[in-house]
């Protein structure tokens, strides 16, 4: 399973990432804006995203309600 992370904050995306690879899982991203996350979602075949609400001011609504 292909998940995005969607997180501004490195060390929080860098441990989210590494949690889920332990977990088997395979990581796109870490994205840390909607721009960045909304362009992964469509060049990659993402199962799933975990967005962080709050991202450098913006919220990640667009993200949660994307096609991916």
């Amino acid at each position: 399973m292909r998940v995005l992370v969607v997180e501004d904050e490195w060390l929080i995306a860098e441990d989210t990432a590494a949690c889920l690879r332990a977990l088997g899982y395979q990581v796109i991203g870490p994205a840390p804006s909607v721009a960045v996350a909304l362009w992964l979602i469509d060049e990659h075949n993402v199962d799933v995203a975990l967005p962080d609400i709050q991202l450098y001011g913006e919220t990640s609504l667009a993200v949660a309600r994307s096609r991916s």
